[in-house]
């Protein structure tokens, strides 16, 4: 079952509803489409009541036109964000 966390939409998005990966082992995919050159959507995680952006290796995760595809491990509650973009951009989890 796919929710859609940003549904066809060109304007900026501070922070979609959250997603949650219930436990360590589970996992969820999260896709992205209508992205065009460096635009970016970011992948973030709530820590302590605040959503920050989710790092790995000391880079921001994010969701690019090469790629689209990203698999969050591990459990916590998520949401993407995206500045605004050229086309209208939606982002499923699931």
């Amino acid at each position: 079952m796919s929710i859609v966390l940003i549904d066809s939409v060109s304007a900026a998005v501070t922070g979609s509803q959250g997603f949650s990966v219930p436990s360590l082992g589970q996992s969820v995919g999260l896709k992205s489409s209508g992205l065009a050159g460096s635009e970016v959507v970011t992948i973030q995680v709530e820590v302590n009541g605040t959503f920050i952006d989710l790092v790995e290796g000391g880079a921001t995760i994010t969701l690019t036109v090469a790629n689209p595809h990203r698999t969050i491990n591990g459990s916590g509650i998520y949401r993407v964000t995206k500045l605004s973009t050229a086309g209208a951009v939606t982002v499923t989890a699931g």
